[in-house]
């Protein structure tokens, strides 16, 4: 009995003023919470766009590591947001089977991207490579290695014909001579 009446005496008081002050308080301790500094470690992919199609990239889609100080209003729309930067094919530098980005473009890249100061990101590589070939072309015989045999009264008057006769394959040359 005096359980129940405990109980309707909880429900029975207006409890709106302890929620507003509740919501508030949560509400400043968020806000102060995003306006700290922080520094943040993460990966970060960097991807390959606008590849000639006379080239073959080894690996199109690499992961770095970046180090992210600032405060976290940043960080929270940072996390929220696709972690990719595209870079093109013709702005990297180009080795005979490289093709590299220094940090520093890198870093304008993310800064551009996300709004962060270029002295708040870290990059642990100083350059960040991309290995490719040239890309050839090759004409090859579809060989069928099949022993077809009918039964009587079933058999071809023609020869039997492939379609297609040959194939087109393309990729780095040292691996098409095989």
């Amino acid at each position: 009995m005096k359980i129940l009446n405990l109980i309707q005496s909880l429900f029975s008081k207006n409890y709106n003023a302890y929620l507003t002050f509740l919501v508030l308080t949560f509400v400043l301790w968020f806000s102060i919470q995003l306006v700290k500094s922080y520094t943040f470690s993460t990966d970060i992919k960097i991807q390959l766009v606008n590849i000639p199609n006379h080239v073959v990239v080894d690996t199109a889609v690499k992961s770095i590591g970046i180090t992210l100080k600032t405060n976290g209003f940043k960080l929270w729309t940072y996390n929220l947001s696709d972690k990719k930067i595209t870079l093109s094919f013709k702005d990297l530098k180009k080795d005979t089977l490289n093709s590299k980005v220094n940090s520093t473009a890198l870093k304008k890249k993310i800064k551009n991207r996300y709004g962060f100061k270029n002295d708040n990101i870290e990059i642990q590589e100083l350059f960040i490579s991309f290995g490719y070939r040239k890309k050839t072309t090759k004409k090859i015989p579809v060989k069928v290695d099949a022993d077809l045999s009918f039964k009587s009264g079933y058999n071809t008057l023609d020869n039997i014909k492939i379609k297609p006769d040959s194939i087109v394959i393309s990729g780095p040359n040292n691996e098409l001579k095989n």
